[in-house]
């Protein structure tokens, strides 16, 4: 990937983390990366009600659903046909800072249509900037879409997300059977001048305490991109 490219993202901060659909654990990350992070990329957010607005017609009032706002940030993510719809809610949110509201952050939801998968584009002086967010089930199906997608627009600066992918492929110390997915994975992100950057720390917990899994959450950078940028995990 050229210098150019490296330029663009150089100082970017971006902090990704999958919040099990907890509402309070999102205003919490909203309150600590206040400073710390230019774009929080969330995968699994909560979704539900929240405030019920003033109605002519509805005594109640009329519910408002989402998911948890910021007044500093713009909270981006795949729109729900059904809001009510347990089944057709969001798994990926945008949060970014309005440091970068100048550059018109946008939900390329033209070029992917996806509760899955966002694809993020900022304008900068020296070109769009673009990152995608993803959050694959334990079956793959992000994975399978990311494989079947034609046409994103290029170069690819930031992959990042929860993948379930585990493979020796990214954990050379990862004994167990890898995901069928993962040579999928590999390709995409080759495709695209992206390659998997080492965080030296384990990339998730399990609940139990068992860390042989510790990189299912994969993590996918672009190197260049990113040699001097400070990501938090």
């Amino acid at each position: 990937m050229s210098d150019t490219t490296y330029e663009k993202f150089a100082g970017l901060r971006i902090y990704s983390q999958n919040v099990y659909k907890k509402y309070d654990w999102i205003n919490t990350l909203l309150e600590r990366c206040e400073n710390l992070s230019d774009v929080i990329l969330i995968q699994e957010p909560s979704w539900g009600l929240i405030r019920y607005a003033p109605s002519m017609t509805n005594k109640c009032g009329n519910p408002i659903i989402g998911m948890p706002s910021h007044l500093s940030r713009r909270c981006l993510y795949p729109k729900p046909a059904d809001q009510f719809s347990e089944s057709d809610c969001p798994c990926v949110a945008a949060y970014v800072h309005q440091r970068l509201w100048a550059m018109k952050p946008k939900l390329r939801s033209d070029v992917i249509k996806s509760r899955d998968i966002m694809l993020l584009t900022m304008n900068s002086p020296r070109g769009q900037l673009h990152m995608l967010n993803v959050y694959s089930d334990s079956t793959g199906s992000a994975i399978r879409t990311l494989s079947t997608l034609e046409s994103i627009p290029s170069p690819i600066g930031y992959l990042g997300g929860d993948f379930n992918c585990p493979s020796e492929l990214w954990d050379p110390e990862y004994s167990h059977r890898n995901s069928p997915l993962a040579e999928v994975l590999a390709d995409f992100a080759y495709q695209h001048g992206l390659y998997y950057r080492q965080l030296g720390c384990p990339t998730h917990y399990p609940a139990n305490g068992d860390n042989l899994l510790r990189h299912t959450k994969l993590i996918t950078r672009l190197s260049r991109a990113y040699k001097n940028q400070t990501t938090e995990m």
